[in-house]
């Protein structure tokens, strides 16, 4: 091997080994799901919000309502719906617990917003679906993440003529849209799917 080629070959190497550190630089911090400390704690299909003390879902009735909380891609199911609480003007200290410090809208705010007449026959549940892109995802396919969605809707909450007579109403964002679009797409018999889309 003459020199100049052996020094081609040299540069070369060293430009990927630069570029292999670079990139496990880069990468080292991204939480992965499949490490058990930074995996989501909360349980992957349909998961009921427990609204027991605040009367939700008390009465199953045929006019009653469910309503589906389907997270977007890359998000996290225990703190996708959740924000920090905003101080009031009075108020300067944060609490040294930072679980203190976070709302979730659905079940902090959506269900006092429920008159009690509704709450009581409205059933609330987050679709939890492994949505992770950036280190270990999944590899499948739209069709195949939305047929897990209706599998899981009609094994736990739609199995019956009294639940599969209860409207159904779906909240979603980001890639979780496009989960329950291609959901209606299927057109599942336990299903009605109005075609009722209003962008928030």
């Amino acid at each position: 091997m003459s020199w100049p080629t052996a020094s081609a070959a040299g540069w070369a190497a060293v430009i990927l080994l630069v570029t292999l550190l670079v990139y496990y630089q880069l990468t080292r911090g991204i939480p992965s799901r499949q490490q058990p400390g930074q995996a989501p704690g909360s349980k992957f299909g349909v998961v009921q919000v427990d609204g027991s003390g605040q009367q939700l879902g008390m009465q199953l009735r045929r006019d009653g309502v469910d309503i589906i909380f389907v997270h977007g891609l890359g998000s996290n199911p225990d703190s996708t719906w959740q924000a920090r609480r905003s101080c009031d003007a009075g108020e300067q200290h944060r609490s040294e617990d930072v679980t203190d410090d976070l709302v979730c809208w659905v079940m902090d705010l959506l269900i006092d917003d429920l008159p009690p007449t509704v709450r009581r026959k409205t059933r609330i549940f987050f679709y939890n679906h492994d949505s992770y892109w950036q280190c270990g995802a999944v590899q499948t396919r739209l069709w195949n993440l939305a047929g897990n969605m209706l599998h899981h809707l009609r094994g736990r909450i739609h199995h019956s003529e009294e639940e599969n007579a209860r409207g159904l109403v779906f909240v979603a964002y980001s890639y979780g849209g496009l989960l329950v679009k291609q959901a209606g797409k299927t057109k599942p018999p336990f299903l009605t799917f109005y075609h009722v889309v209003t962008p928030v």
